[in-house]
């Protein structure tokens, strides 16, 4: 074990969370350690939706081609098939071919990047490789964390490694240890939500269903029979297959399946005696629940250790990531000394109403989910399916059918991925405009550069390159105005101090060949945006032409500090 026994930010777990809030701080030149207790990645595949907004922090991260790379094949992500068993009768499905056209528009043009299917380790092995590449942290492999002592100045961190142990003093620590933190014990915060909605076994698998996919893939099957009912995850379009299935812990326990008894359980559910290899088998509890706190002092919760939801919408993984995103780049800007300490107070309130707002929509996926066979009527389903009463099938295919039709929201929800605002934080400069109220507040995503929004997505032309408006956010506090807003890049020069900042002039710096720009932010070419290191808008000026260079001055100079936690 390294003898350096003082650190910036200390965070526990290195999983993806963990090392995407460990390469954000290194983007700003802030020296951290993570601490994993496992040795190695675990090759057990679990989360494997990649959604947009995620997409685009890897791209700005330098590892969306990667992971695109790893990612299963895009024509898998438009089909999610319900069927007896893999070789079966199928009994509905929902397809993404068969998308509004508004719809596909919608969702082509709100991003550069669009959702992947990549199983969790092959992401989580190209955040370690980036990480490692950039040299700000200390990764330690095998070292647990059993003791912390926190206070005003920061934490006192006892390691364990193979029953050596040793101190760490650190700054400040990041608990990104996963649904059963440790880390949010030992400071004391509750979690509060639903009871469990129920406790799942994963089992992956290789096999090769190649024949029996055939030209329809579809990443996610769900299969209804009476020998067996559960979901098949497709994690690399080959021969990587998850399967899950409901179990009830009272009753038996993971032990129970043993590899034999899986075989067993997945032919039937395949329908077909293929050649199966049982990798390995875990266990997990669907749950809703949020951090009562995402803060207790010099420690903050990242991740799944702030909120669980259902796996029912993919977004578990995906919310920590913006997670580790937001605070990262807070925690930097105290650290380095040009934001004030308030900052950090605006990290939990900007990201808990996102995770309760996704933890609600993904209870409300699982709860439709049942409607289609899928949960603890499943038996029920299955046996009324396969009914010596011909009727009694019929009606129940008829059902099933009915209800596989409204699951849409549960695979196109554009809004959930890049609607989330923080309108209401402290740290925004409200303009006044009106808070955008979707009909579906899953899928209906409305690309506007409100004050607290994500910075929308437009082509730009760079040095004779397209790239997008996204490219242009980095690890400074970005100032974006049209090719009148010299006024503007006057008065950051006089308000900034020693906050970073680059500054873009739309049409000067860099060329805007369909004159979307303006229209598209809601300026003119008088107008600025003024963008947090995350990505998102903290202050928006519409035009300037009225307006004096004490004007100019004193509104910019407020927005920032407020953006600071000035």
């Amino acid at each position: 074990m390294s003898e350096n026994n003082h650190t910036t930010v200390l965070i526990v777990g290195g999983g993806p969370v963990g090392l995407a809030a460990a390469f954000v701080l290194g983007r700003h030149g802030v020296s951290s350690i993570v601490c994993e207790q496992h040795e190695s990645i675990n090759p057990h595949p679990r989360a494997h939706v990649v959604n947009t907004r995620s997409m685009e922090l890897f791209r700005s991260w330098g590892i969306s081609q990667p992971v695109t790379e790893d990612a299963i094949d895009t024509s898998w992500l438009l089909n999610f098939i319900w069927k007896t068993s893999i070789a079966g009768e199928e009994l509905g499905r929902v397809s993404l071919m068969n998308l509004p056209e508004a719809d596909v528009l919608r969702r082509m043009f709100a991003s550069v990047e669009g959702v992947q299917s990549c199983a969790q380790d092959r992401v989580e092995r190209h955040l370690l490789d980036a990480v490692l590449s950039q040299g700000m942290a200390d990764v330690r492999r095998g070292v647990k964390v059993v003791g912390l002592d926190a206070n005003d100045g920061g934490a006192v961190v006892t390691l364990d490694q193979d029953g050596s142990s040793s101190t760490v003093t650190a700054d400040y620590v990041i608990g990104a240890d996963g649904a059963l933190s440790w880390v949010r014990d030992q400071v004391g915060i509750k979690m509060r939500g639903m009871p469990p909605l129920g406790r799942q076994i994963n089992v992956y698998f290789l096999a090769d269903l190649s024949s029996l996919i055939g030209d329809d893939p579809g990443v996610l099957h769900w299969v209804i029979n009476s020998q067996a009912r559960g979901v098949f995850i497709a994690m690399d379009g080959k021969t990587r297959w998850t399967f899950n299935i409901e179990y009830n812990p009272a009753l038996e326990t993971v032990e129970d399946y043993t590899p034999e008894r899986c075989v067993d359980i997945l032919r039937n559910a395949i329908g077909s005696d293929v050649e199966i290899e049982v990798q390995s088998v875990g266990t997990w509890t669907m749950s809703a629940e949020t951090a009562a706190s995402y803060r207790s002092g010099r420690v903050f919760l990242c991740g799944d250790a702030a909120h669980r939801f259902p796996p029912t919408g993919g977004l578990g993984m995906n919310t920590g990531l913006v997670d580790a995103d937001n605070l990262a780049w807070k925690l930097a800007g105290v650290i380095n000394g040009w934001a004030d300490p308030g900052l950090l107070d605006s990290y939990g309130p900007e990201r808990k109403p996102v995770a309760l707002s996704n933890a609600q929509q993904s209870v409300t996926n699982a709860i439709g989910m049942a409607g289609t066979g899928i949960g603890p009527n499943g038996a029920e389903v299955a046996a009324r399916l396969e009914s010596g009463d011909a009727s009694v099938a019929e009606a129940e295919r008829a059902t099933l059918a009915g209800e596989i039709a409204k699951q849409l929201p549960h695979f196109d929800a554009l809004n959930l991925e890049l609607g989330f605002r923080y309108e209401k934080s402290s740290i925004v400069t409200s303009d006044g405009t009106p808070t955008y109220v979707p009909s579906n507040r899953a899928r209906d995503f409305d690309s506007d550069a409100q004050p607290g929004a994500r910075l929308p997505h437009l082509e730009l032309i760079q040095e004779g390159e397209t790239i997008s408006t996204l490219d242009l956010v980095g690890a400074d506090f970005l100032l974006l105005t049209g090719t009148d807003g010299d006024g503007w890049v006057a008065a950051l020069t006089e308000v900034q101090g020693d906050v970073p900042t680059r500054v873009v002039r739309v049409g000067v710096d860099v060329e805007d060949p369909a004159g979307g720009f303006c229209p598209g932010m809601g300026i003119d070419a008088s107008g600025c945006l003024l963008v947090r290191p995350d990505g998102h808008i903290a202050f928006r000026a519409a035009s300037s032409t009225e307006s004096s260079a004490d004007d100019l001055r004193r509104d910019l100079g407020a927005a920032l500090r407020r953006s600071i936690g000035g």
